[in-house]
């Protein structure tokens, strides 16, 4: 989901630790409230579009900023350029990646 949006994958893991969508996205909304994302409402785990869920850059800035400093274990793969999965080659979409200096990490989506 770094790399590729795979939507699908967001929607299996969801339900999978949630129970439902509806219940992952509560505890979303914990977290975002614990992190102090006061813009930000979650409705479903893949992040695409629907009038009840909403953010700011300000609190994904929060957001981001409390995964890299939670996990900096995983700082390479949020700046993967790209995956190769047998024949098939799986571009990251944040074209920044690789290509703009300074440009580490994370990708680019909805909300």
């Amino acid at each position: 989901m770094l790399v590729k949006s795979a939507n699908d994958i967001a929607m299996a893991v969801g339900e999978n630790i949630g129970g439902s969508q509806a219940a992952f996205a509560d505890r979303m909304n914990a977290e975002a409230a614990r992190l102090g994302m006061v813009g930000t409402h979650f409705v479903n785990p893949n992040g695409l579009y629907s009038p009840e869920q909403y953010t700011t850059a300000r609190d994904l800035a929060v957001l981001v900023t409390a995964l890299r400093n939670d996990f900096p274990q995983y700082a390479p793969w949020f700046s993967i350029e790209g995956l190769a999965v047998g024949k098939k080659a799986l571009p990251n979409y944040n074209l920044l990646i690789g290509r703009y200096p300074g440009a580490d990490g994370m990708k680019t989506g909805f909300v």
